[in-house]
């Protein structure tokens, strides 16, 4: 299962993200898919996902997400992806800025029956807020 499990992380990145296709959300996720991991005040179902990808696209239309390594056992896929866009309207109320971004993050998914059913992740917030000019740079 690890060799088709990264597959479908790979291309779930891609149709969804890099795509753009809030679509392939139903095909790459189960209907009670739970994300563990929401921004702050979201809820974690998959109509919530749907409507976090519709504000990020919003905030980040050229966002790109690259899988720069994947680790599989068993039912997960491990993805460490690097994000890259250019913030072109309001991200949790932020205006844009016009400012590039490229953080780093880890995507933990539990997967059945080839479609992704948790998520877990964790992305360099801060230095996301750095970037957009939101938080002080930090130490050299």
């Amino acid at each position: 299962m690890s060799t088709d499990a990264k597959d479908v992380a790979r291309r779930f990145y891609e149709e969804i993200f890099n795509q753009k296709n809030i679509h392939s959300i139903d095909r790459f996720c189960t209907t009670d898919f739970v994300d563990h991991n929401p921004p702050p005040g979201g809820k974690g179902s998959l109509d919530a996902t749907k409507q976090q990808f519709l504000e990020l696209v919003a905030a980040f239309p050229d966002v790109k997400m690259m899988v720069e390594d994947q680790i599989a056992e068993g039912d997960k896929v491990v993805n460490r992806v690097l994000v890259r866009g250019t913030h072109k309207g309001e991200y949790m109320g932020i205006p844009a800025s016009g400012k590039t971004i490229e953080i780093g993050g880890i995507d933990i998914l539990r997967m059945v029956e080839g479609k992704a059913a948790e998520r877990w992740g964790y992305f360099d917030d801060v230095t996301l807020m750095q970037q957009l000019g939101a938080m002080p740079p930090g130490p050299k």
